[in-house]
């Protein structure tokens, strides 16, 4: 094979980046047709779309998690902007809100959405102003909803991605992991049963000191 045709196979896009370039294009059309901005619907589309479906499902509700809570994080902090109108109060607040967002992202095991999440966060944050916070929070909320969805369906019903059978040697390594569980259990087992019967026996002096005192 030639250099050039290597090359040229090099550049043809696979499934997955034609996949991604069809959410776009989706998004793209449904927002212009609403004189929406589609911008967070198309960061939504591309973040969601992986490998197969199933993937695609957990990453785009990590990213509806992350921009729902940092949204409603920076909604807190705007209404403690409001009634302690001082820089030093958000100087302490805003690290706070971020601090607790990356924790309760961490704790959910979720992720994939703490940069989206923040970057909401930040957004409704210094863009918005009194009732207006809302309305933004929950149109963010939306299109990233949107977004998700959109590269859900796409990946799914448009060339969705077969499961191959395990090769041999895939098999004889799960088959060596199973083993190795069952070992390790086993061991749990016995450790388990002389940690038992030695309570057994210093619960049967316990109870002959017991009767001896009495």
């Amino acid at each position: 094979m030639t250099k050039f045709k290597q090359w040229i196979l090099y550049w043809l896009p696979g499934w997955r980046l034609l996949k991604t370039g069809l959410s776009v294009m989706v998004c793209f059309l449904l927002y212009y047709s609403l004189d929406i901005n589609p911008m967070l619907a198309c960061l939504s589309a591309i973040f969601s779309m992986r490998e197969d479906h199933t993937l695609s499902i957990r990453f785009g509700k990590a990213l509806l998690i992350g921009n729902t809570t940092g949204c409603v994080i920076s909604l807190s902090l705007v209404v403690i902007r409001h009634f302690f109108p001082y820089m030093w109060v958000e100087a302490i607040t805003l690290p706070i809100g971020v601090m607790l967002f990356i924790k309760c992202m961490n704790h959910w095991h979720k992720q994939p959405g703490i940069i989206n999440g923040s970057a909401a966060l930040l957004i409704v944050y210094f863009t918005s102003q009194g009732h207006q916070s809302v309305l933004k929070a929950i149109f963010r909320i939306t299109d990233i909803f949107v977004g998700a969805m959109i590269s859900i369906f796409i990946n799914r019903f448009v060339h969705p991605k077969k499961e191959e059978p395990k090769t041999i040697d895939e098999l004889k390594q799960d088959l060596k992991q199973i083993q190795k569980q069952e070992a390790d259990l086993r061991k749990m087992e016995q450790q388990l049963q002389i940690e038992i019967e030695r309570n057994e026996k210093f619960n049967e002096k316990l109870g002959k000191k017991m009767d001896h005192n009495t």
